[in-house]
C-alpha cells in the first residue's frame, strides 16, 4: 500500500485540468418543455414581505460572467442540489445547528407556500443543534469514565488494524501492542442516513438569472420558513451549478424576511438526481488526481481564547490510501505535537521533536447502498492509549454528501461536523455545559480550478 506521504507527493499541480480527461461532455439541456413562467415567483405582499426583489445591488453580477439560463437555474427542467448549512452565531450560544441534505427542484409541478406560487421545491435534510431532540446513536454501550458514545452510530464498515499492517512499529520495527491494532468500526454521526431522521419541506422557488439569484420559500407548520442563496455560477461546461446561502439574510428569522436562521451555507446541483451517485473508490481517485479547495466555517465555543468563528480555506493534498476494508474506507495523517505516549507513524516519528499521528479517513459508511452519503472521520493518536479497544471519544464524524455534474462526475463534497461532547464533570475536568465543549462546522471539499471562474 502506498504510504500517505508517497501519495501527496505524487500528486500533480492540476489547477482545474485534472479529471477532464476522464469527464466526459455535459448532457444536452433539456428543453421539451415550457419556459417556466417568470409571474409565478412571488404574490405574496400580504405576508408582509418587502425585500423579495432578487437583484439588489449586492448581488448584481460581475460583467465578465458568462450569463447563466434565464429560465430555469442550470437550464435543467429538474434538478438536486446538496447542500450543507449551519448557524454559527457567538452571539447566541445555544442556538447553532447544522444541516445536510438535498434540494429537489422541478419545473413541471406548481406549488403554493408563503401566500405564493410557483414551480416545486422539495427539501429533505438531517439536522442536529443543541438544545434540540437530535438523533441517538447505538454506541451506548461505548461507555467509559463518563462518557456517553450515544451521539454516534456504528456504521457497517471497520477500520481494520488501522492503519495498515506495520505502520505503527516499535523501535526495533516490531508490531505495537497498541489498540490502534484492533477492528474498530467507523463512527457516523448519529442519524445520518437514517431515513426516519430525515425532514422534509415543501414549497416553490424563485430564480433570478440576472441577479444570480435563488429564493426558496416553504410552508412548514403554518410558518414561512425562506433561504436564500447568492452568487449562482456554473462551470465552464455548464454542467455543474454553485451557490452560496446568502447569511445575512436567510440568518434573519425577523417578521420581515423569516429566514431558517442558516447563517453559512454551500449548496451545488445538476439534473442527477440523489440516486445517482460516483463509486467510492472513484471518490477516492478523484481526490488523489485533482487538486481540492477546502472552504470551512467552524464555531468552536468556549475554548481557550480561540475566535469562537472562524473561516479558512486550503488547497488540500489529500493523499488518501486503502486500508485492509478494501474499497470501503481510505486513510492520511498529519502530524502534530503533543505529549504522552503514544504509538507514531514512520515520518512522525522522525521529526524532531518526535510528533504524533493525527489520523484521516474517508469512509463510505452504507457500502450496499451506493449512496451520496460518505464520511470523514478522524482521531488523534495520542489519546488512543487511555482507552481499552477501539478509540471512541474524540473521533470527529463529519457527514457528506457527493458533488455530482450533469454528467455524472464526482466533482466533491459538502458537509458538516457535529462535534457535541456528552461528557459530565470527571476526571477529564469537562463542565456539564455541554455545549462549551462543542464544534460545529459547515465545510465544502471541491475541485480546485472550478472556483477559479471569475466571481
Amino acid at each position: 500500500m502506498r504510504s500517505a506521504l508517497a501519495l501527496a507527493l505524487l500528486l500533480p499541480a492540476c489547477l482545474g485540468r485534472c479529471g477532464d480527461e476522464q469527464r466526459s461532455r455535459p448532457l444536452p439541456r433539456d428543453d421539451s418543455g415550457p419556459p417556466a413562467d417568470s409571474s409565478a415567483g412571488d404574490t405574496s405582499s400580504s405576508t408582509g414581505d418587502t425585500d423579495e426583489t432578487a437583484g439588489s445591488d449586492d448581488t448584481a453580477p460581475a460583467p465578465e460572467r458568462a450569463p447563466l439560463d434565464p429560465e430555469r437555474p442550470g437550464g435543467w427542467r429538474h434538478s438536486t442540489f446538496v447542500f450543507a448549512q449551519a448557524r454559527m452565531n457567538a452571539d447566541m450560544q445555544n442556538d447553532d445547528w447544522v444541516r445536510i441534505g438535498w434540494i429537489e427542484l422541478d419545473e413541471d409541478e406548481q406549488v403554493e407556500a408563503c401566500g405564493g406560487t410557483g414551480p416545486r421545491a422539495l427539501r429533505t435534510f438531517h439536522h442536529w443543534d443543541h438544545d434540540g431532540d437530535y438523533p441517538v446513536g447505538d454506541c451506548d454501550e461505548d461507555v467509559k469514565d463518563g462518557v456517553d458514545f450515544a451521539r454516534w452510530d456504528h456504521t457497517e464498515v471497520y477500520v481494520d488494524d488501522c492503519p495498515g499492517a506495520g505502520a505503527w512499529v516499535n523501535e526495533d520495527g516490531s508490531p505495537t501492542s497498541r489498540a490502534f491494532l484492533h477492528d474498530c468500526p467507523a463512527h457516523v454521526t448519529a442519524g445520518f442516513g437514517d431515513e426516519a431522521e430525515r425532514t422534509t419541506w415543501e414549497g416553490h422557488y424563485l430564480y433570478d438569472a440576472d441577479a444570480r439569484t435563488l429564493t426558496l420559500r416553504y410552508s412548514v407548520n403554518g410558518n414561512c420558513k425562506k433561504e436564500y442563496y447568492r452568487d449562482l455560477t456554473h462551470d465552464t461546461d455548464g454542467a455543474l451549478l454553485a451557490m452560496v446561502l446568502d447569511g445575512d439574510r436567510t440568518g434573519d428569522t425577523s417578521s420581515t424576511n423569516r429566514g431558517t436562521g442558516a447563517t453559512h451555507g454551500y449548496a451545488y446541483g445538476s439534473s442527477h438526481g440523489l440516486t445517482e451517485a460516483a463509486a467510492f473508490d472513484g471518490a477516492l481517485e478523484a481526490v488523489h488526481d485533482r487538486e481540492i479547495l477546502q472552504d470551512a466555517w467552524r464555531i468552536r465555543e468556549d475554548r481557550g481564547g480561540d475566535p469562537p468563528l472562524e473561516h479558512y480555506q486550503d488547497d488540500d493534498e489529500l493523499g488518501f490510501a486503502p486500508v485492509a476494508c478494501g474499497a470501503a474506507a481510505g486513510y492520511d495523517h498529519s502530524c502534530h505535537d503533543a505529549e504522552g505516549d503514544a504509538p507514531y507513524l514512520a515520518e512522525c516519528a522522525a521529526m524532531d521533536p518526535m510528533e504524533t499521528a493525527y489520523l484521516r479517513f474517508l469512509v463510505d459508511p452504507f457500502p450496499d447502498r451506493d449512496s451520496r452519503e460518505h464520511l470523514f472521520w478522524a482521531w488523534h493518536a495520542a489519546h488512543d492509549p487511555n482507552w481499552t479497544g477501539c478509540y471512541h471519544r474524540g473521533s470527529h464524524s463529519m457527514p457528506m454528501l457527493q458533488v455530482l455534474d450533469a454528467t455524472g462526475a464526482f466533482r466533491g463534497y459538502v458537509g458538516i461536523e457535529i462535534q457535541r461532547s456528552a461528557q459530565t464533570d470527571g476526571d477529564g475536568g469537562v463542565p456539564a455545559d455541554t455545549w462549551q465543549q462543542t464544534d460545529y462546522k459547515v465545510f465544502r471539499w471541491i475541485e480546485r480550478g472550478y472556483e477559479e471562474l471569475p466571481p
